[in-house]
């Protein structure tokens, strides 16, 4: 008699265990984890998230962006059971390439290498990167050309028949000290550091536009202002021009560098000059020579 009830048992344990094991595989979707993903920023990936479908999950469209809205929050090296932890009652299993995940934006690794390669302390980024988000199985590796704002990204993955390569274009912002204006000027107002109108900030400027903006070492004594510039601008080097620094017909230093030697004497200019111009003196025995307005202690010319 005994012997009879324990088959039966047995029988209802089995198939419990079998009904069970049916009814984890149904409540249990599974979500393939790359050890890399990289996104164009925090708030991207869907695109990509739903191309890869096939090869990342099984889940529902639904279940898989709620839980790559988990995975997009985190940035940094992560480990596998600090997101399991996190999906716990959202009925995902997680299967991880590795013990860890690497989650970063492209703007991030940009900003990385800026600074490592080239000592630039990065303020805001923009890219021509195109896709939302990559999946790989080895980090992105990321080659640029500082000077002319180009680059290329490369990574590998078992999610890609080929190898994602991808050229792009590139600017930043950073910190650069330039002269700005302390009120509003106009144009021939001089611009001297005697006339106190400018004082140098701490400002960001997008790389291609740099060049537009003064160089905090530029000598502003032989410049004027060219328009109308509005108070707390940064100078512009269309915003000024050179100004007559020599009178014609006036008394003008002049030097000659020959062999080693230098040669100080003076003369009477024969037109008038802006700094960097060419023009003529004539000497005391009246010769006239010409040369090159230089600013020293004073304006001269060389010879």
């Amino acid at each position: 008699m005994k012997i009879q009830l324990i088959i039966p048992f047995l029988t209802i344990l089995s198939t419990s265990l079998y009904a069970s094991s049916i009814t984890d595989e149904v409540k249990y979707c599974k979500f393939k984890l790359p050890k890399y993903i990289y996104l164009n920023s925090l708030i991207s990936g869907e695109n990509s998230l739903k191309n890869n479908f096939p090869s990342l999950t099984n889940c529902s469209e639904k279940k898989a962006h709620e839980v790559f809205e988990t995975i997009r929050g985190i940035n940094g090296k992560v480990p596998i059971a600090y997101i399991e932890k996190i999906l716990t009652n959202k009925n995902v299993k997680l299967i991880p390439a590795d013990n860890f995940i690497v989650i970063d934006t492209f703007s991030n690794l940009l900003r990385k290498k800026l600074s490592k390669e080239y000592n630039i302390k990065v303020s805001e980024i923009k890219h021509s990167i195109k896709p939302d988000a990559l999946f790989l199985d080895t980090p992105l590796s990321i080659s640029i050309n500082e000077s002319e704002m180009t680059g290329t990204i490369k990574g590998k993955s078992s999610f890609y028949p080929s190898q994602k390569k991808q050229d792009f274009e590139y600017n930043y912002s950073a910190p650069k000290v330039t002269w700005v204006t302390k009120e509003t000027l106009y144009p021939y107002s001089p611009i001297g550091l005697s006339n106190n109108v400018l004082s140098k900030k701490l400002i960001n400027l997008w790389k291609d536009e740099k060049g537009q903006y003064l160089d905090e070492s530029v000598d502003l004594q032989s410049y004027q202002i060219a328009k109308i510039i509005h108070k707390n601008k940064p100078l512009k080097k269309s915003d000024i021009k050179p100004k007559t620094v020599i009178q014609m017909g006036k008394i003008t230093p002049v030097i000659l560098e020959a062999n080693g030697l230098i040669i100080k004497t003076k003369g009477v200019s024969q037109r008038s000059g802006k700094i960097g111009e060419t023009i003529e003196v004539k000497l005391k025995n009246n010769k006239v020579v010409r040369g090159t307005i230089l600013l020293g202690t004073d304006y001269y010319v060389k010879i």
